[in-house]
């Protein structure tokens, strides 16, 4: 199959440029700007034309299956949440409740839920609700004593939550495997067309494989298991890069601190707003055995560090593993001083951001102070040569690239955010923000310039979009035109504003192409 794009405007290395693309078996066989038409024709008429976009951190299980529980994001008040999980007690046909999203830092009473509320608002089924940054929860009564806790204040933290949810959260694998296809069949709609799935269970890669033998997969899906999986990898002798072009395992994951605000992330001063310094959850000498361990598997690690003293202890446990570049990423790396950026330099891990954060952590200021000079400093860590790749963290963040792109570039500064005067100096030019989320994804699971590139002989991964905006706010809101992937169109937008996803040539959800 040919095809030729013609009449774009290329984002090519970082930078603009008039051309025409010719695709030929799923890959980018010629392009810029003399380039001889070939096969069929798309005249784009100066659209902008970017590489498939990477989401390089998505929690793809939980993001699915988000539909299953009670949406608590934006809730002001607990007297809010009671009501939205009093109406899901008595309207949904389930026997446990599970909400997600909540932020104690909106509610009029500023203060987390407590066993009482839970019990208050559904006397009659377990509940356990899950805060925005997922590195904390709460628990009913009922939950308690299904899970055989006794705590008066319900709090579950870190590990805790996900195995709570593991034993009490089993929804049917047929609506399982239904959602995970939904999101992944809305993907391309945003022009992603690779995710790299953090923190996987063994579950998750199961419903993965499943549902590319039966449909396909519409985008590619690199995985990071869980660092508990490491002993089965070893046991089968599984390695590293196992799968194809489309699924494949890359690594694990692992986690070193928590979450800003649970107040869980592990800090070198307390945080401002009091609670000590946070949790160190894997020192050096435990990661470095576990860097050590996946490296002779030919596995790469991904340790979620967000507190400065996190980052520390990971690059530290780099260093007594002697390994260096991007066979260790740092997921998050939030707040990195000076001298932290100096050893990020020398030791040069991947680090995989998540600039909706920006946005969403508007109460830093509070919990950090001054340190926030240094929180989210994607300008000085790009000024290092370092590897910067964009993210979602979903279902913590949304999933769209472009909220996460909008936030790079503006940092907070429409929203009139306090972490904005601290912080304007490490905005993003739109380009550099492509980067992030084109190149820089790619690079993330070493698999540039194959992907995360519009380079003669690269895979043709390739976004059309309808236009640029001129206004950063207008980021959030770019049209799509055509999502490529393999060189397949598995979105496009027709003719008269009909949207539409394509099957073999046709509209319709029953098959997809890779």
């Amino acid at each position: 199959m040919e095809l030729t794009l013609l009449n774009g405007m290329l984002f090519l290395e970082g930078r603009w440029i008039k051309g025409s693309i010719v695709i030929e078996d799923g890959v980018i066989r010629e392009v810029g700007r003399d380039v001889k038409p070939r096969g069929e024709t798309w005249d784009l008429k100066g659209r902008p034309v970017i590489p498939g976009l990477v989401d390089s951190h998505i929690h793809l299980l939980s993001t699915a299956t988000m539909s299953n529980m009670v949406d608590l994001k934006g809730v002001r008040s607990l007297g809010e949440l009671k009501k939205r999980l009093a109406e899901a007690c008595r309207s949904r046909r389930v026997s446990v409740i599970i909400g997600r999203g909540w932020d104690q830092e909106l509610f009029e009473e500023r203060r987390y839920p407590k066993v009482e509320d839970l019990d208050e608002a559904c006397p009659t089924k377990p509940i356990i609700i899950v805060r925005v940054c997922g590195h904390v929860a709460v628990a009913n009564s009922l939950a308690l004593k299904a899970l055989g806790l006794a705590r008066k204040d319900g709090l579950l933290l870190e590990n805790e939550v996900e195995e709570a949810l593991k034993r009490v959260f089993k929804p049917n694998w047929e609506e399982l495997l239904l959602s995970l296809r939904d999101l992944l069949f809305e993907l391309p709609r945003r022009g992603v067309t690779m995710v790299h799935a953090v923190s996987s269970t063994p579950e998750e890669l199961k419903a993965l494989q499943e549902l590319k033998l039966r449909w396909g997969l519409p985008v590619r899906v690199r995985v990071y298991l869980e660092a508990d999986c490491l002993d089965l990898l070893e046991k089968l002798g599984l390695m590293g890069d196992l799968g194809d072009e489309v699924l494949k395992i890359k690594g694990i994951k692992a986690f070193v601190d928590g979450s800003l605000g649970a107040r869980t992330a592990y800090l070198s001063e307390e945080y401002n707003d009091g609670g000590g310094r946070g949790r160190l959850l894997l020192d050096a000498g435990a990661l470095s055995k576990l860097i050590s361990r996946a490296r002779a598997l030919n596995l790469q690690v991904a340790v979620h560090a967000i507190g400065d003293a996190a980052v520390a202890e990971a690059l530290k446990g780099m260093r007594k593993a002697r390994v260096r570049g991007p066979w260790v990423r740092i997921e998050h790396c939030s707040l990195a001083p000076p001298h932290l950026l100096k050893e990020l330099g020398e030791e040069r891990p991947v680090i995989t951001v998540q600039p909706h954060f920006v946005i969403s952590d508007w109460w830093a200021v509070k919990r950090l102070g001054e340190r926030c000079r240094w929180l989210y400093p994607f300008k000085s860590l790009m000024k290092r040569g370092l590897t910067i790749s964009g993210s979602s963290d979903s279902p913590v963040e949304p999933w769209d690239p472009w909220t996460g792109i909008y936030a790079a570039v503006d940092r907070g500064g429409v929203e009139g955010l306090d972490i904005f005067k601290y912080t304007k100096c490490e905005m993003l030019s739109l380009e550099e923000a492509l980067t992030t989320y084109t190149a820089g994804g790619a690079k993330a699971c070493m698999e540039y310039p194959r992907y995360g590139s519009l380079r003669k002989g690269s895979a043709a991964d390739v976004v059309v979009l309808e236009s640029l905006p001129d206004r950063p706010e207008d980021l959030k809101n770019v049209e799509i035109y055509a999502t490529f992937v393999n060189g397949r169109p598995v979105y496009f937008k027709e003719e008269g504003g009909t949207l539409g996803v394509t099957a073999g040539g046709m509209a319709g959800r029953d098959k997809f192409f890779i």
